[in-house]
């Protein structure tokens, strides 16, 4: 593959022949998986995520248990539906916080961390 190179101090135009195209090491590519199954979601990607696991359900309900005035939980639950982005590491301490009470409430809904990070990296690619 020829490539030109640009010498920008000089301004020296150099075109160079076979010169391979970068490939990552593999820790590099893990890294870059990584980061991509765990990127921020948008919003349409986070209720992809509720939908496909069933939370939507175990979302509005938490929110409507809780609905009083006055009441944080209620207020933060209702705001978190808002953000304009949404990240894994937060969405897992929210499912873990309310985890007894969605396992009493919810018993089919499957809110493992693995559960949870499968489908994240699905929502990913959710356009």
């Amino acid at each position: 593959m020829a490539r030109t190179i640009v010498n920008l101090a000089t301004g020296e135009v150099t075109y160079a022949e076979d010169i391979p195209p970068y490939v990552p090491t593999p820790e590099e590519a893990a890294a870059a998986q990584l980061a991509a199954d765990t990127a921020d979601l948008t919003p349409a990607q986070f209720e992809w995520l509720l939908a496909y696991t069933g939370l939507e359900d175990v979302f509005t309900g938490l929110t409507a248990s809780s609905k009083a005035p006055q009441n944080a939980t209620y207020a933060a639950l209702k705001a978190d539906r808002r953000r304009l982005i949404y990240k894994l590491d937060l969405t897992l301490a929210k499912v873990a916080a309310f985890g007894p009470q969605i396992a009493a409430q919810y018993p089919s809904v499957d809110v493992s961390e693995t559960a949870i990070r499968n489908a994240w990296k699905l929502a990913t690619q959710f356009e």
